[in-house]
């Protein structure tokens, strides 16, 4: 084989291989639901209606005076429990 063909077939190895390692991390983040609010996002459906909203109220508040975003998930795990993740910017 010429060396051309020889760089030509390692790039083609990288890029197939670089595509197969990328494919875990690109099913990963399409199992997570897009968020449809600002603040909060139960998507596993544990906050009271009107807990929410009095939370929601408190964000919103809370970003107007300092302005400080704070945003929270709820979402249900595989096995039955609840995962919780809060995010400030």
């Amino acid at each position: 084989m010429k060396n051309n063909q020889l760089k030509q077939m390692y790039r083609v190895i990288f890029i197939v291989l670089a595509f197969l390692v990328s494919l875990p991390a690109a099913y990963s983040f399409s199992r997570y639901p897009l968020p449809h609010e600002n603040y909060i996002n139960d998507f596993a459906s544990v906050i009271q209606p009107n807990d929410a909203q009095e939370l929601r109220e408190k964000l919103n508040s809370l970003e107007k005076q300092t302005g400080i975003v704070l945003q929270a998930m709820a979402e249900r795990q595989a096995n039955g429990k609840y995962f919780f993740t809060f995010q400030v910017s």
